[in-house]
């Protein structure tokens, strides 16, 4: 039986798979007939993600956004057809504001550990397993386009970031030491979308592939960096905070041509108790929302049914997907696991 799985997440979130790891995955999955990159707060990996399956799957674009309602975070899912959610210009701006208010606490509070185990991976991969990585000659390059990126967040929201700029200086120093062996301007590339911080990273992999190997590296080498780069610099350090009402994130996916879907809500109540799943699938539908994710790792067989029966008789869309983020560490769902997905409606509507 064809079946789906509409809730992936990759490097340019929180998921340790790239887009091609994925497409690779997806196409030898036996009977999987489409697939959605849903990952936190950015559709970054949408087109990376469509090139690499090159038509063997259909594939929707999607998004995850954080949202707040009655005081808890609810995850939206942005579903939109080849190429829309690049077009989503309301979705992004969305993100893009939640992000800056909030990501610079979370670079703080977590990153770290996420961003020098991906510099650590990284490592291993272009240097090999003992080879050391020096950061100190990137620091003032990465600093000054630091710099220019806060002002151009500036002009993008029409007014100063939320979030404090580290001076050059004490507190940049201090920070440093602090955090060990990724300094936090390199962290900040990892939260950032920019293509010059890229470039930097790139750079950055190549002179230590040269001081560690005794040569430069070549073509094929410098690309796979540059690609690892701009993965890298989609990897974005979201929050369990949300400045985005659940209406107005609903309402920004309608505006830009998309479908508005409730991921995992089963498991969200259980963990919060703000109210049963009765009443929230009432109350998100009246705040706009347009279908709710039914198949889930962590759904129970009832739960399902109440969010399909609901959505039968309201003519919403159903969804559903395994939360892959191959991490094993990370027990919700695996790609290719747990229960099948049927073919859905949605998927002939967006679906590439």
């Amino acid at each position: 039986m064809a079946h789906i799985d509409l809730h992936l997440h990759s490097t340019f979130s929180d998921g340790r798979d790239g887009a091609e790891r994925i497409a690779e995955r997806a196409c030898a999955e036996e009977g999987l007939a489409a697939i959605a990159l849903t990952d936190h707060d950015t559709a970054e990996g949408n087109e990376a993600l469509r090139a690499a399956v090159g038509g063997r799957l259909k594939v929707l674009d999607g998004i995850e956004i954080s949202t707040e309602w009655r005081g808890v975070v609810l995850h939206l899912l942005g579903y939109f057809p080849p190429g829309g959610a690049a077009r989503a210009e309301r979705v992004r701006a969305l993100c893009w504001d939640n992000a800056v208010k909030h990501r610079f606490e979370a670079v703080l509070r977590w990153a770290p550990a996420a961003v020098i185990e991906r510099m650590q991976r990284r490592r291993r991969e272009f240097l090999g397993a003992e080879a050391a990585v020096d950061t100190a000659a990137v620091i003032a390059e990465i600093e000054e386009i630091y710099r220019q990126s806060t002002a151009e967040v500036a002009r993008a929201l029409g007014r100063p970031p939320r979030w404090p700029v580290p001076p050059a200086g004490r507190l940049w120093r201090e920070t440093v030491e602090r955090r060990g062996r990724v300094p936090l301007a390199v962290l900040e590339a990892f939260v950032a979308r920019d293509g010059r911080k890229a470039a930097v990273l790139a750079r950055f992999w190549e002179e230590a592939f040269a001081a560690a190997k005794g040569r430069p590296p070549d073509a094929r080498e410098r690309e796979r960096m540059a690609r690892a780069a701009r993965e890298d610099c989609g990897f974005v350090l979201y929050s369990e905070r949300s400045s985005s009402t659940l209406a107005g994130a609903a309402q920004a996916v309608r505006e830009d041509g998309g479908i508005a879907v409730l991921a995992h809500l089963a498991p969200t109540l259980r963990s919060t108790g703000v109210c049963g799943l009765d009443d929230a699938l009432a109350e998100s539908t009246a705040l706009g929302v347009q279908g709710f994710e039914a198949w889930y790792p962590l759904h129970g067989e009832e739960e399902t049914e109440r969010i399909l029966s609901f959505c039968a008789a309201r003519g919403l869309y159903v969804t559903g997907g395994t939360d892959h983020h191959g991490k094993p560490e990370q027990r919700i769902g695996e790609l290719g696991g747990g229960r099948r997905v049927p073919l859905l409606p949605i998927v002939e509507l967006l679906g590439g």
